[in-house]
């Protein structure tokens, strides 16, 4: 499990950087779509994965939509929010975002 996550984080490292110049070119939305896309290859893949290979390239999937949605969430956050209230819109975004990761942790040991 460790090696997939080293996989994963290096195609995030890779990614994050050259999607983030991109999307001052071509647009947010656009790119967080094609973030969505990549989420459900990756998972396609790790669901029919039948040995490490497969795993891996999940993996590295997993890590290219990190690369391109974290990002561009902040990024379409900042856009859309007045300045002097951009902290607290930062702030209500990681709280929502925690609430539902602890959900969905919940979830899956319940499940």
């Amino acid at each position: 499990m460790q090696l997939a996550l080293v996989v994963m984080n290096i195609a995030y490292s890779l990614t994050a950087c050259p999607i983030a110049h991109l999307s001052d070119r071509i647009g947010r939305l656009e790119l967080r779509t094609l973030g969505l896309i990549v989420m459900i290859g990756s998972d396609v893949l790790f669901a029919l994965a039948d040995g490490p290979w497969m795993a891996f390239a999940g993996a590295a999937l997993w890590g290219f939509h990190l690369g391109l949605s974290q990002g561009l969430i902040s990024a379409l956050i900042a856009d859309a929010i007045a300045p002097n209230i951009r902290g607290t819109a930062f702030g209500v975004f990681g709280l929502i975002s925690g609430v539902a990761l602890l959900a969905a942790c919940l979830l899956k040991g319940w499940l």
